[in-house]
């Protein structure tokens, strides 16, 4: 029986994680959330996860810091973005982990569908 591959999806608005959660689970995963980036830092130091999925808009540390952070750790996670910000912000944060070399699953502009979760995650088997 292979381990259970575990995601951390960090985002402030709490509706926004735990629908994003929840539609994780129901593809098999596990799931652990942060409200925050700090929350995500601090549980890294214990554990590896398959993949992280952030959001770029959050008060204090901002999915663009925490990009820059996660850069500096090791190892890095492949990360999954996510934000209600337009497109073209999107996709600076993906250039930026790109020339970070860290490993972008894809961006996804919320409100996205479960399919376009799953289709994102799909590297992941």
């Amino acid at each position: 029986m292979s381990k259970p591959r575990t995601i951390a999806v960090v985002d402030d608005d709490q509706t926004t994680l735990v629908l994003v959660c929840e539609m994780l689970q129901a593809m098999g995963f596990q799931v652990q959330s942060f409200s925050s980036a700090n929350a995500l830092n601090l549980a890294r130091k214990q554990q590896v996860y398959s993949a992280l999925i952030l959001d770029l808009s959050m008060p204090d540390v901002d999915g663009f810091e925490l990009i820059y952070q996660l850069a500096d750790s090791s190892p890095v996670e492949p990360l999954l973005i996510m934000s209600t910000l337009p497109a073209n912000i999107i996709d600076v944060a993906k250039v930026i982990c790109q020339s970070l070399q860290m490993p972008v699953l894809g961006v996804l502009s919320k409100p996205f569908s479960n399919e376009e979760l799953q289709h994102a995650l799909q590297t992941l088997g």
